[in-house]
């Protein structure tokens, strides 16, 4: 297992696959089963669709079409965030302010990125997506793959049905 990626005290561990595949269901496990020990999780999800934090002609529109570099809007229950360089790496140190250095932060998604990774495979898989990548994952959870046949070497995989060894390998990662 190789050095965790930390912002200040803060892991950060993406979990990436296909559409379908089960990262939601990892993230949401890994989440729960982390913060019944103690571990302060944020969790972070990529997607695709568009995301419009802000209506057409609000103030914080307004506020950007102006030359805000960046806008924010609070409301009772949560913030929306606009910028114009909004990096992941920018938000991630971000989340570390914005929630008192959590335990770890949990990237749903951004697949290629260097981030250290746990893999999560679809049934029709037969191959990792990190084959030959110079940073393989920690671990390829893999749900009833009869014909997976090929993952980086030396990298373990796991029944997607035995969670509780994932939950130990980020235990592990996290130096706890």
């Amino acid at each position: 297992m190789y050095k965790p990626m930390t912002i200040g005290t803060t892991g950060v561990l993406a979990i990436s696959g296909f559409s379908g595949s089960g990262k939601t269901r990892l993230t949401r496990t890994l989440t729960g089963e982390l913060s019944i020990r103690g571990i302060r999780v944020v969790a972070l999800k990529s997607t695709q669709d568009d995301v419009v934090p802000e209506k057409e002609g609000s103030d914080t529109a307004q506020f950007h079409q102006a030359g805000a570099v960046g806008t924010v809007l609070i409301g009772p229950d949560g913030i929306a965030v606009r910028g114009d360089d909004l990096s992941l790496d920018r938000v991630l140190r971000g989340f570390v302010v914005l929630f008192d250095s959590p335990d770890l932060i949990l990237v749903e998604g951004f697949k290629d990125t260097p981030l250290p990774r746990i893999e999560v495979l679809r049934e029709q898989d037969t191959r990792s997506h990190y084959i030959g990548s110079p940073r393989p994952p920690l671990l390829v959870v893999a749900r009833n793959n009869p014909q997976l046949i090929a993952v980086p070497e030396g990298v373990p995989v796991v029944s997607g049905e035995n969670l509780h060894q994932v939950v130990d390998l980020v235990l592990k990662y996290l130096g706890r």
